[in-house]
């Protein structure tokens, strides 16, 4: 998708037709989709998709929230932010955690502002993307077939947090920490290391869609530092197999407390 800025407010075009076109002055989109037909249509429709999402990106954005790609756990007074590139595990880690007693906003997107009293969080979706696999871990997560399909490209599920883990989803939180996960090829192996200032914000904003307006990006940059200011970094390595001992996390969530 490409997004132009214009006298008028912003154009968007896609490679199957869908475009979009946002008025600054009426604060209105205008969402155009072709006829959805044949192999096509996967195209349209993953197109209007991400026109949605700037539809929504931008309704953020101008109530002065910023849109970041990360999980979310909270307990007592800490929060963590969970960081991790697409398919790097945030999912599976805020799942596991959720079950040791932390609550979240999310596995996958939140909100974050900068305010006087520092950084807050909100929630958008208490819908897991969940893997069917991770039964094999989680026994309760059984019978995720039965729930629809993130995409048709995906075996992976959405499964409200509540049916799963009750009582175990929050709509806003004061973040703490920043968690950067990766994973290890070490068997069983959950390693934690602090992060540095410069890269406690590099992981932040890598999960940050930066818009090419010059204002709008400055606005967003001095966000996130401000914000990374007020958080503890962590690095996390891990290896699936942690996940099957009943104390496979301790090492994070005793730093983290």
């Amino acid at each position: 998708m490409n997004v132009a800025a214009k006298p008028f407010g912003l154009y968007a075009t896609c490679t199957s037709g869908c475009s979009a076109i946002y008025s600054l002055k009426k604060n209105r989109w205008d969402i155009f989709i072709p006829p959805i037909e044949g192999q096509g249509a996967w195209e349209t429709l993953s197109d209007l998709d991400d026109i949605l999402m700037l539809v929504l990106t931008t309704g953020w954005r101008t109530a002065g929230w910023i849109p970041v790609h990360a999980g979310a756990v909270t307990r007592d007074e800490t929060c963590a932010l969970v960081c991790a590139t697409s398919g790097g595990g945030k999912t599976t880690l805020v799942s596991a955690m959720v079950r040791k007693g932390w609550s979240t906003l999310g596995d996958d997107k939140i909100l974050l502002r900068s305010t006087q009293d520092g950084p807050t969080i909100r929630a958008l979706s208490h819908i897991f993307h969940l893997d069917p696999p991770i039964k094999r871990w989680f026994p309760e997560a059984k019978g995720l077939e039965n729930y629809p399909a993130v995409s048709p490209l995906s075996d992976k599920r959405r499964v409200p947090v509540r049916d799963l883990w009750p009582e175990k989803v929050v709509a806003e939180a004061r973040p703490t920490h920043l968690v950067q996960l990766a994973q290890s090829q070490q068997e069983g192996i959950l390693k934690v290391y602090s992060l540095s200032g410069s890269d406690l914000l590099s992981a932040l904003l890598s999960q940050i869609a930066i818009p090419r307006d010059q204002q709008e990006a400055k606005r967003i940059l001095t966000a996130a530092v401000t914000v990374a200011k007020n958080l503890k970094g962590l690095a996390v390595e891990l290896h699936g197999l942690v996940y099957r001992r009943p104390d496979g996390l301790r090492p994070l969530m005793d730093v983290l407390r």
